[in-house]
């Protein structure tokens, strides 16, 4: 049977499967949905709004109007619900009933301490800002864990969190820095959302019969060209085989997302199968002729490092010489895949070379390896300590800094080392910010 019609033969087997597939994608957005657990604790959140209740409760003031009491009530009976939905499993219904119970709460809330007293003033802007952030949060939850990357559900966790610290800002009075913090949360759930709307379109019912089509023919082109005698390229094969059939599995399931990611996998491992497969049969005569161009190179390199009188270019250039020795030796053990490899190695080296020996401004490799070093020993040092503070700016500053030092060490893995220099001295200064926004200083 040809790929085709093993496609065509697949694809009438999804007919009833892509149905529920499609019905999934529209509960998505339903709060109320009981298909998966949610990225937030929802226990946590039910006892976080009970606490709410239970204060309000035992504080109310004489003479609360009887529409106050209402909310109340309502808030009550909705965290009831929410307790028992919970306890029967259906933790989607206990989180929308709990997060519902505690905005009516807050709005009777605030009512009250505008009733009794005059001086107290409640922004109603920032409450509308709160409760809009507290909707936010029910409308992503049931997409987390379906949608979200590690990524996204880390983002969707901190700014749960900020929302909770932003409603504590708010009961004391705070109102300013309630209303920074419920800003950034809002920023960060937008851009939460627009991060799920791409991952829900990577899986709509084309989109995967894209996927399935690209993973068999690619199997099909591998099996034709990868020869029997390539043990290891044989491996990998029969391994994105047999991906390839659990993926079918999981989309007649309805699983449509893991299928997805496999499907992936198969089209990596199989793509890699066959340049292994190239690699094992390159001919002696095409290595020579690689290495010779390798030789050029360096000699050309050679004489502008030289011309450049920049110590740390003609540096790189002895470990590319060296590396180029040990791919000679290779090629005369007959060991062609690795002669390859030490050949382009050698290759990225001396290109490393010349980028350096033709800045104008000599910077010293070695202090842009101190600085390196010491940033990285400082992210290491104040990382747990900021953690640990609970100060959502100070963690935001330091996560910063770890993105700055991850560009600096690209910057000097190139070769850049004015632009290496400079962002991990940023990266340092971010966070002793952090370390004193968090109090540690």
């Amino acid at each position: 049977m040809d790929i085709k019609q093993q496609l065509e033969d697949f694809l009438f087997k999804m007919v009833f499967a892509t149905i529920p597939i499609v019905l999934l994608f529209g509960l998505f957005t339903a709060a109320t949905t009981g298909l998966s657990a949610p990225s937030v604790d929802v226990e946590n959140e039910l006892d976080r709004t009970e606490t709410i209740l239970q204060d309000i409760e035992t504080n109310l003031p004489e003479n609360v109007p009887p529409q106050v009491l209402g909310q109340l009530g309502v808030a009550r009976d909705m965290q009831n619900d929410g307790r028992s939905s919970f306890e029967n499993g259906e933790q989607m219904l206990a989180l929308h009933m709990t997060m519902q119970a505690r905005e009516i709460a807050r709005r009777a809330e605030a009512t009250i301490s505008q009733i009794t007293s005059q001086d107290t003033y409640i922004p109603e802007a920032l409450l509308r800002l709160l409760e809009g952030n507290a909707e936010f949060i029910e409308e992503l939850s049931p997409a987390m864990d379906e949608l979200g990357t590690e990524v996204t559900r880390a983002n969707f966790t901190a700014a749960v969190d900020m929302q909770n610290e932003a409603w504590s800002a708010f009961d004391n009075g705070d109102f300013e820095v309630a209303g920074k913090l419920a800003e950034t949360a809002q920023n960060k759930l937008y851009q939460i959302k627009k991060a799920v709307a791409a991952e829900e379109n990577r899986f709509d019912p084309e989109h995967v019969a894209a996927k399935l089509e690209q993973a068999l023919e690619l199997l099909g082109r591998a099996e034709e060209k990868i020869p029997e005698g390539a043990a290891e390229a044989m491996r990998l094969l029969n391994t994105s085989k047999e991906i390839y059939s659990e993926s079918e599995a999981l989309l007649m399931q309805g699983r449509s997302q893991e299928a997805v990611r496999m499907l992936e996998e198969v089209v990596s491992l199989t793509q890699r199968a066959v340049r292994l497969s190239e690699k094992r049969g390159l001919r002696s005569a095409e290595l020579v002729e690689t290495l010779s161009r390798t030789d050029d190179y360096l000699q050309s390199t050679q004489q502008v490092a030289e011309e450049s009188g920049r110590g740390d270019a003609i540096n790189i250039l002895e470990r590319a010489d060296d590396m180029q020795q040990q791919a000679k030796l290779a090629l005369n053990t007959a060991d062609n895949a690795q002669a390859e490899k030490l050949t382009l190695e050698a290759r990225r080296l001396a290109e490393l070379a010349m980028r350096t020996a033709q800045e104008k401004e000599g910077i010293n490799i070695e202090e842009v390896e101190k600085a390196v070093i010491h940033t990285d020993d400082l992210i290491a040092d104040l990382n747990p300590q900021i953690e640990e503070s609970g100060q959502s700016a100070a963690i935001d500053l330091i996560r910063r800094a770890e993105q700055l030092q991850a560009e600096a060490i690209a910057h000097m893995d190139r070769g850049r080392f004015k632009e290496a220099l400079t962002t991990t001295r940023a990266a340092a200064e971010t966070v002793r910010r952090a370390e004193k926004l968090a109090g540690l200083q």
